[in-house]
């Protein structure tokens, strides 16, 4: 089960923080830890706090959700706002979303959403044959991984712009989790989704080809499926 996400809510509207613990009394995704109708208090206290996550209300007397977000650093912030004044201020400074009142618990799950969805990794670093130091590789470059003529256990993959290495001892799983735009076509090959250009019976065939790349590999009936789950073809 994934952690909770820690909120903390700032709104001088008392009936604001009623509704949003209501709505996430019980949560399974979402713990309200601390809630302020003064945005100063809620200032002086944050740097003690344990929370990933502001509802933030846009208009307070006093200081602002604006100002109070420019003051937390980089934590993610959530506006509430009960009219348009400021809009284009909020999102200047990139909040998760910006939610008018009034507002339902659907709405909020959206954004809600948005927090949990995790950022993709865009690199990894590679034991390699090439060299005795792990190497720094662009994940969504790779293209195209086939099993080692030598040794099984090692992985050769080509990059986009015909960089090729050998990676030594991963397997077709270890890849496909770090790089999730690869799939597996058969036994011995994994490819790019975005690198194929036409599915032909059995074959697969590739984008931009050029002498430093393969042209085409087959598709397995075992791995039919998989692909199918992918990218759509008849």
């Amino acid at each position: 089960m994934n952690k909770k996400i820690k909120i903390a809510i700032i709104d001088d509207d008392d009936s604001i923080h009623d509704i949003l613990k209501c709505f996430y009394r019980n949560s399974d995704i979402v713990e309200i830890k601390y809630d302020f109708t003064n945005p100063t208090s809620f200032i002086e206290a944050a740097p003690n706090l344990d929370f990933d996550l502001c509802f933030l209300d846009i208009s307070m007397p006093g200081l602002d959700g604006l100002s109070v977000a420019q003051q937390i650093g980089n934590k993610p912030v959530i506006f509430i706002t009960g009219s348009d004044d400021k809009l284009r201020q909020a999102l200047d400074l990139n909040p998760i979303d910006v939610i008018t009142k009034p507002f339902t618990r659907a709405r909020i799950d959206i954004a809600l959403q948005r927090v949990q969805k995790p950022k993709p990794i865009e690199y990894g670093l590679f034991n390699v044959a090439e060299s005795r130091r792990k190497v720094n590789i662009h994940l969504p470059d790779i293209l195209f991984v086939s099993t080692d003529d030598v040794d099984a256990r090692n992985k050769a993959v080509v990059l986009r712009g015909g960089i090729k290495y050998t990676l030594m001892n991963y397997s077709f799983n270890d890849l496909k989790t770090a790089a999730p735009h690869l799939t597996q076509v058969n036994k011995h090959d994994l490819v790019s989704v975005d690198n194929i250009n036409k599915v032909n019976n059995d074959n697969i065939l590739f984008k931009n080809n050029t002498n430093d790349r393969p042209i085409a590999t087959n598709l397995s009936y075992t791995h039919k499926a998989e692909l199918a789950n992918r990218m759509f073809y008849s």
